[in-house]
């Protein structure tokens, strides 16, 4: 009976997960006044069930996918701190770590972060300007030092990202 129950739940994740058409839902901050944490930690944990995101994009919309209006409301409400050793280090362990070649091509070789820690504060973060649907200027916001050699190639990455996220609006 559990191994029914666990089938079905893995097939129904892995078909929500794959709708890639699925637009970001905005959240209303005004009615985030209670975050059940416990069902929120219960949905963190669904991450390591989940199938692993091919880019940045992929991430966001799948994190999406899994997110219920507590989840959404956890993330917009809570500074990261208070995700980041759950939600943070699924994201990191899972979709980074042990995932897929192109997001971690994606991560490292095009926007050439220097760190794991940081892909998961990066995709948590654009997912939450999404989910309290603000055009944020990904360059101006990851971007500071125009010197760096590699600006160019790590701003026309952080462009094709926005421009892929603005499609899901």
């Amino acid at each position: 009976m559990k191994l029914i129950k666990y089938f079905l739940f893995f097939s129904f994740v892995m078909f929500t997960c794959c709708n890639s058409e699925r637009s970001i839902k905005v959240v209303d901050s005004k009615k985030c006044d209670f975050v059940d944490t416990v069902m929120f930690k219960n949905k963190m944990k669904e991450i390591s069930l989940s199938r692993k995101p091919e880019s940045i994009t992929d991430a966001v919309q799948l994190l999406d996918s899994l997110a219920d209006d507590n989840f959404r409301c956890a993330i917009i409400t809570f500074n990261e701190n208070e995700y980041y050793f759950n939600l943070g280090l699924g994201i990191r362990n899972h979709w980074v770590r042990h995932g897929t070649e192109s997001i971690k091509y994606q991560l490292f070789e095009k926007l050439r972060l220097t760190h794991m820690d940081y892909t998961s504060g990066l995709i948590l973060d654009i997912y939450k300007q999404c989910l309290i649907n603000k055009d944020v200027d990904l360059v101006k916001r990851y971007l500071k030092d125009n010197t760096d050699s590699l600006f160019k190639m790590k701003e026309k990455e952080l462009k094709v990202i926005q421009s892929e996220l603005k499609r899901l609006k």
